[in-house]
């Protein structure tokens, strides 16, 4: 089942990215007077489509047939990927059947080389628009709620906040010269806005102010720790907030919870006398204990006690738990202009994160099987966020779409960006590539994302 959740979900993601990108290409092209004959979404054998000289039909078109300025809309047998066919363009086709006939005004190469750059680039500007629109959108229609604490109430061992020295109690009111009044303050500076940079932080202990300070490449390597970020929420930062308490979601009916009587919605207060504010710190607890756990567990207004031993292969109790903020929030409302503001600047920062992330994996920082993922995490990773609902989902389909606009824009050939390099140094020459030039470039090109593609689907089989 999780199997055809993650597959299923995987081809909506791929579909929505893929069909905005070409659509950028698709009107670039009709704007500056292109004809486009195909819009295809997949790759290889056309399994069915629809045009209007032929209406639906399933299989290849023949192959003499003539789109007289009429687009076949198409799904193709592979769903990774897609494209537009432009007529006199050297693209996924290798259709070179146009190179010894004189440029038609319809066609590619018989644009100018700004007119050819707008449809080159208009993929890209379309996924940046997306992942704009759809954080405007969630901002404008959904309130912002800041947790208003800065106090940690639990640290992770091996992470990056036991690295610097923090504990339980302290208050972080400032980092890299910023004040972190509510915890998203906090998150946000450890991470996003200070990605590859050291760290300054000023924190309150026992009413003491202390300086904490660490070097760029080791919150890079604890950061982008898969392994840690996979056993909990902020596990590499390692903390959480204050005024937090866990809430059992569900309950194993036949595991030692269920049996001892532990129902959904239950409020777990202590294990073994040992106060809980986090479900990551319970998870922990547990697979730390030795024999029968005492467990505290309060439900509607009542206090009960408990016992339950742990299952002991697999070091669980058989409950879903959810970290909960009790304290108090701070709520936000944007405007329409706010709303548009916010998606663009939270755009913006994507890109500088990816292209910072970038510069580490090139520095030796990061590590590259660690910072790449391929199909099967994106799978993954699009049934997860699925799953905890459509906010989340929503925001990895942004973040995807910006990812798949800086690659698509890298000057490797057989990409956007590949192409748009060709373009340029036609226009700076004055002169055109040979369609035979052209089409080794594009070999060369799909040969190298073959193997990389090949090279990212083992590195995910064997993570």
């Amino acid at each position: 089942m999780e199997f055809l959740s993650s597959i299923f979900y995987f081809i909506i993601v791929i579909a929505i990215l893929v069909v905005i990108h070409e659509w950028g290409h698709y009107i670039a092209a009709k704007m500056t007077g292109m004809r486009a004959d195909v819009f295809a979404l997949g790759m290889g054998k056309r399994l069915f489509g629809w045009n209007k000289k032929t209406g639906f039909t399933l299989g290849n078109l023949p192959d003499d047939y003539e789109y007289d300025g009429t687009t076949d809309w198409r799904v193709c047998l592979f769903p990774i990927g897609g494209y537009v066919k432009i007529p006199g363009m050297v693209d996924e086709s290798m259709d070179p059947e146009f190179s010894d006939k004189a440029p038609k005004d319809y066609e590619f190469r018989s644009k100018n080389t700004f007119q050819k750059a707008f449809v080159l680039s208009a993929g890209v500007i379309m996924n940046f628009l997306l992942a704009v629109l759809i954080f405007t959108g969630i901002r404008f229609f959904q309130d912002e709620y800041r947790t208003l604490t800065n106090e940690i109430s639990f640290v992770h061992e091996e992470s990056l906040a036991s690295s610097i020295g923090l504990h339980v109690y302290d208050k972080i009111i400032e980092i890299n010269g910023k004040k972190t009044n509510y915890w998203e303050d906090v998150i946000q500076n450890l991470t996003i806005e200070n990605f590859g940079s050291d760290l300054n932080l000023l924190i309150v202990r026992d009413n003491e102010e202390i300086e904490f300070n660490l070097n760029q490449k080791k919150i890079t390597t604890l950061l982008t720790d898969n392994d840690k970020l996979e056993r909990g929420i902020n596990k590499a930062i390692g903390i959480e907030p204050a005024n937090c308490v866990v809430v059992i979601n569900d309950v194993l009916t036949l595991e030692p919870a269920g049996r001892a009587g532990i129902q959904a919605m239950d409020t777990l207060l202590s294990i073994n006398n040992i106060y809980l504010t986090s479900a990551s710190q319970m998870i922990k607890v547990i697979e730390e204990s030795v024999g029968t756990l005492s467990l505290k567990i309060k439900r509607g207004e009542r206090i009960l006690n408990t016992f339950v031993t742990p299952n002991q292969e697999t070091k669980k109790i058989g409950v879903y738990p959810q970290t909960v903020y009790l304290g108090e929030l701070d709520k936000v409302a944007y405007g329409f202009g706010e709303s548009i503001s916010y998606g663009y600047k939270q755009s913006v920062g994507l890109v500088g994160l990816i292209v910072t992330s970038f510069s580490e994996i090139f520095s030796g920082n990061i590590a590259f099987d660690k910072a790449v993922g391929g199909p099967i995490m994106i799978a993954k990773q699009s049934a997860k966020t699925a799953e905890m609902g459509l906010i989340s989902f929503l925001i990895f389909i942004a973040n995807l779409s910006i990812s798949l606009a800086l690659i698509n824009i890298l000057p490797i050939p057989a990409l956007d960006g590949g192409h748009l390099i060709v373009v340029l140094i036609e226009g700076i020459t004055r002169r055109e590539l040979s369609t035979k030039v052209k089409i080794v470039i594009q070999n060369v090109g799909m040969a190298v994302l073959f193997m990389f593609f090949i090279f990212v689907i083992y590195k995910d089989i064997m993570r």
